[in-house]
């Protein structure tokens, strides 16, 4: 069995170790942390590459083809009553484009796009008494 000196002499160097490796991890934790805070400025030849990979994303939003999208549908039948029903809507709504879809063997009358279902059915409600079989679907 070890001294009674030896062993608080032993214990006072544990415990300054201890305390030793305390503050090192504390230093080069809150070293790394405040390390992020680093701000680079973008070069503008990168900026400009931003600049178009977003307009492009604002043009492929805007455009027809994007899926999962709402769409409302006015009419489905022949081509002369389709051409009637999307005249009837550019003049009753102008704000918003139809366009007319062929599936066999009919004529449809959509108007697509909506982002989200509230949307569609803010114009399904103001369309509904002019257009009474309108409807609204999801192409997926």
């Amino acid at each position: 069995m070890p001294f009674k000196s030896e062993y608080i002499m032993h214990t006072q160097i544990g415990s300054k170790l201890n305390l030793l490796l305390v503050f090192a991890v504390l230093f080069f934790g809150l070293q790394s942390t405040f390390g992020q805070e680093k701000t680079e400025v973008v070069p503008e030849k990168e900026n400009i590459t931003i600049e178009k990979l977003v307009a492009k994303k604002i043009a492929f939003n805007q455009s027809e083809n994007v899926l999962n999208r709402y769409t409302v549908q006015l009419y489905s039948g022949n081509y002369e009553e389709a051409q009637k029903q999307l005249e009837k809507f550019g003049n009753l709504f102008p704000d918003y484009k139809a366009v007319i879809k062929f599936q066999t063997p009919n004529y449809k009358v959509w108007i697509p796009n909506f982002r989200n279902k509230l949307e569609a059915e803010t114009l399904f409600e103001a369309a509904k008494p002019e257009f009474p079989n309108i409807l609204i679907f999801r192409i997926k």
